[in-house]
């Protein structure tokens, strides 16, 4: 772009690129840490029950209000998590609830008004999120995902798995019925009624969404802008029986009227979209606000023991049944406070090994003088193998609650037999060596532990030479292949130009015309091409890193 005094050009991803009187500057606008909410983010103290059917509320104001959190939730079904649209701050409000990304797995989005669709997070998890919506709201959420990314949205739609609604029909989802309907705002928007099943009884929430109050919908209905029909559909949602009616009570042209829920049969009436509700009502209703919880089925089954077991073929896929059977039965549920000590460093090991089951922890080592953080740990990770795995006999690090956390303990001597009977114990040294020189590279901190586990079992490290002249990057690996060096001193030469390799700087990507031109013996970490294939097919927080965090281009 030329703007007359000077040419501004995009580099690559936040980096641009400033010309101006015969210099040029490059400006790095790449955060060096995750943007903190403008207001202050309550963490829950204790551990949540993971149940039948319940609501997390993560968030109940408005998209204006600079005090509190947007209008969103994380609907618990069956112990795992549906998120009722993307708020901002999405991750900050799943920690503060001692939700973990690695326990979402779905999105319910009702429309795409920045205050209901942040999706860049969703983005960055391990997981494909299922995105739950119409075909319509679909292809506006990835037409605006599109500008705001510089992407084409048909290469967005690989971090996904669509999943089509049809307002009007339901649609089982693994045991979660939701039927979907249209509400009455200013873009297309869909709410839902939400149903489950338990020991022969029903229980139903209604979500109404962003809607209008009834007297304004029935002002269009009256000038022919809305059908009587319409108008019907949305005045039934106030009559229809609930255990919890989840309703717009904002006021406004395109927002609710807590009147309208006056003579509900619903339960619970409690409303979103507002800051405060009108005195009049405060006797009657309540409204959502960051940290509510509502539990409408807690169920009989053991979801700790469902998530367990869901973890563990995850972290040892193909993991036999016998073994898991060995585990479960010396394991036990312990659940620790945010800010509690989970691992104390320099103890002895306990006789347990963790995995957490809720939550984030924070791996922590003092060396006498400063504490130094390590890691960020979360639902799905194991903690405290690595002295029991290495006979150490005492914990190398502290590991501090974060958020609330549930873990399920191991006896350690079960663990040590399973993992030395099918093999594990090198493979897990490796894991570890691998993944501590992977988080010695700033940019890779960023990356959930599942994502740096599966990057950590894929690299190998290698001993490259130049000794006796230069040589092309693809001596080392094939085209697409990633080195990430391990020291400093390097010179590469890119097209045409000579670069110096600063120590812990960016990974270079094999291609034919990169060389090194230091003559040299050293060590680097090698991502063979097919192996990231791989990762960026599977992980949409590898697929990111790829594109947007490295700026590198997708192989044809």
């Amino acid at each position: 772009m030329d703007l007359g005094w000077c040419i501004l050009r995009r580099a690559a991803p936040n980096r641009f690129e400033i010309a101006a009187g015969g210099h040029t500057k490059i400006l790095d606008l790449t955060p060096e840490h995750e943007q903190s909410p403008p207001y202050p983010v309550t963490t829950d103290l204790t551990p949540s029950t993971l149940v039948k059917f319940g609501v997390e509320v993560l968030g109940g104001s408005t998209g204006f209000s600079a005090t509190q959190a947007s209008s969103g939730m994380a609907l618990c079904h069956n112990g795992n998590y549906l998120l009722v649209d993307a708020i901002p701050f999405l991750n900050a409000h799943l920690r503060a609830r001692g939700i973990a990304r690695n326990q979402v797995h779905a999105l319910f989005l009702s429309h795409i008004h920045d205050d209901h669709c942040n999706l860049l997070s969703l983005l960055q998890y391990n997981r494909r999120i299922q995105v739950l919506t119409t075909p319509v709201i679909w292809k506006m959420m990835l037409r605006k995902l599109s500008l705001l990314m510089d992407r084409p949205e048909d290469s967005l739609q690989e971090y996904f798995v669509f999943i089509p609604l049809t307002p009007g029909l339901e649609v089982n989802f693994f045991g979660l019925r939701i039927t979907p309907f249209y509400s009455s705002h200013s873009i297309p928007t869909i709410g839902a009624y939400f149903e489950t099943t338990h020991s022969g009884k029903d229980c139903r929430l209604i979500f109404t969404s962003d809607t209008q109050a009834l007297s304004d919908l029935k002002r269009l209905q009256r000038t022919g802008i809305i059908s009587q029909e319409r108008y019907l559909q949305i005045a039934e949602l106030y009559r229809q029986p609930a255990q919890l009616l989840l309703a717009d009570g904002g006021e406004g042209q395109i927002h609710g009227d807590p009147a309208d829920a006056t003579n509900s049969p619903a339960e619970r009436i409690v409303f979103l979209h507002l800051d405060n509700l009108s005195e009049k009502f405060q006797t009657h209703f309540c409204t959502a606000s960051s940290g509510k919880r509502f539990t409408l089925l807690r169920g009989e089954t053991d979801y700790n023991l469902t998530r367990t077991i869901e973890f563990l073929l995850e972290y040892f896929p193909g993991m036999p049944p016998v073994w898991i059977s060995s585990l479960l039965a010396s394991q036990r549920v312990m659940s620790f406070n945010a800010g509690d000590i989970i691992i104390r460093e320099g103890t002895r090991s306990e006789g347990h090994v963790y995995m957490i089951l809720t939550g984030y922890a924070q791996v922590i080592h003092h060396d006498g003088e400063r504490k130094q953080f390590l890691a960020q740990m979360e639902a799905g990770e194991l903690i405290g193998e690595m002295a029991v795995i290495l006979s150490q006999g005492q914990r190398n690090a502290s590991v501090v609650a974060l958020s609330p956390v549930t873990v399920t303990a191991f006896a350690e001597g079960a663990f040590q037999e399973f993992i030395r009977h099918q093999g594990y114990e090198t493979k897990l040294k490796v894991l570890w060596q691998n993944r501590e020189l992977l988080q010695s590279f700033p940019y890779l901190r960023a990356l959930q532990q599942p994502v740096l586990r599966e990057l950590a079992t894929l690299v190998t490290v290698e001993t490259i030479s130049t000794v006796g002249g230069p040589r092309a990057l693809t001596d080392f690996g094939p085209v697409g292949s990633l080195l990430l060096p391990l020291g400093e001193g390097l010179e590469i030469r890119r097209a045409g130009k000579l670069e110096i390799i600063e120590p812990n700087a960016a990974p270079l990507l094999c291609a034919p015309d990169v060389r090194l031109e230091t003559e040299c013996q050293f060590q680097c970490l090698l991502l063979r091409a097919e192996h990231a294939a791989q990762l960026r097919q599977r992980i949409p927080a590898f697929r990111f890193f790829w594109e947007e965090t490295l700026g590198l281009p997708l192989p044809q």
